[in-house]
């Protein structure tokens, strides 16, 4: 006769109850995988240390730990606390082709092969277009400012105003 055992995993008095427990590890999971936030962010966001945020993803969230996910979460909602998402960065094939549809919406040639090539080809098409005070000329035609000689004399110049 073989005696069968039954174990029960049972969950320390520490941890929060398992509805907080499986809501805080889904919307952990959620603002990373659709929202851009990555777990330094969460830390930085929580205050909480790496080892509670990975806690948090696995559904091991502690019971002093669910006020703080629950402040941050509302603050995410609201609006107030968003990721500092950096850009991607673009293959070079992709990169190509984002250059080639640029060239051929400003009216360039796909014959242009290579990133130099095209970044050349869509550089001469941007200095084809208005400046952008030109394009407020009917508007601001009493404005000095707006002529294309002080135009030009603030893009050469930068930021610096004119004497």
């Amino acid at each position: 006769m073989t005696e069968t055992v039954t174990t029960t995993q049972t969950v320390p008095a520490a941890y929060a109850d398992e509805a907080d427990r499986v809501e805080v590890a889904t919307l952990v999971q959620r603002l990373k995988d659709e929202a851009g936030w990555s777990r330094p962010m969460l830390v930085q966001a929580t205050g909480f240390v790496p080892g509670a945020v990975w806690r948090a993803e696995k559904g091991k969230v502690h019971l002093r730990e669910v006020q703080t996910w629950n402040d941050f979460f509302a603050k995410v909602a609201s609006g107030e606390l968003v990721p500092d998402v950096k850009p991607r960065k673009v293959k070079p094939a992709e990169a190509l082709e984002r250059m080639q549809r640029a060239a051929d919406v400003l009216g360039g040639h796909t014959e242009a092969k290579g990133v130099k090539a095209l970044r050349n080809l869509i550089e001469a098409a941007l200095t084809e277009l208005p400046a952008p005070t030109a394009l407020n000329a009917d508007a601001d035609a009493d404005d000095p400012t707006s002529d294309d000689d002080a135009g030009e004399q603030t893009s050469e110049q930068g930021d610096a105003p004119s004497a």
